[in-house]
C-alpha cells in the first residue's frame, strides 16, 4: 500500500485600522506499508513514512505616531494614512515521521471505499488526520 496526503490551509484578515494578517500552512506525507485481505470485501493496512509541515505567517500594520489632543493631557496613537508600514514575515519548516492505519471496503469488482487515520510526529508539532476516499480498480 502507498499513500500520499497533501493539505493546504490559509486564512487572511483585515482590520479597519489597515492591519493585515495572513497565515498559511502546507502539509505533505509520503508513506507505504503492508496490506492484509481479511475476506473478498475487506482489507486492512498499516503505513509508515515521512511528513513535512511548512508555515508562513505575515502581519502588516500601518506605522503609528503619537498625536497630541487639544487638551494636551493624553496621547493617542493614530495610524498614518501615508508612510512606512511595519511588516513581519516568518516562515518555518518542520519534518518528521508518520504512521497510520486504514481499511478498504470492496463495494463492487472495480469500486473501493477507503478510510484511514494518520498521525505525524514532527519536531515541534503533532498532527492527526482522518481520510476517506473512493477508488476505481483498473
Amino acid at each position: 500500500m502507498f499513500s500520499v496526503l497533501y493539505s493546504k490551509n490559509g486564512t487572511s484578515k483585515r482590520a479597519e485600522s489597515g492591519s493585515q494578517f495572513s497565515f498559511n500552512t502546507q502539509y505533505l506525507s509520503l508513506s507505504a506499508g503492508p496490506a492484509w485481505r481479511i475476506n473478498p470485501y475487506v482489507s486492512v493496512y498499516g503505513l509508515v513514512g515521512a511528513s513535512s509541515l511548512r508555515s508562513d505567517l505575515e502581519y502588516r500594520t500601518p506605522s503609528q505616531r503619537k498625536v497630541r489632543k487639544k487638551s494636551k493631557r493624553r496621547l493617542r496613537a493614530k495610524p498614518r494614512s501615508r508612510g512606512s508600514i511595519h511588516h513581519v514575515h516568518e516562515f518555518s519548516s518542520d519534518y518528521g515521521l508518520v504512521g497510520g492505519v486504514g481499511v478498504q471496503f470492496n463495494l463492487s469488482k472495480n469500486l473501493v471505499l477507503d478510510t484511514s487515520w494518520e498521525y505525524s510526529w514532527l519536531r515541534n508539532n503533532r498532527i492527526s488526520s482522518w481520510g476517506m476516499g473512493l477508488g476505481y480498480r483498473f
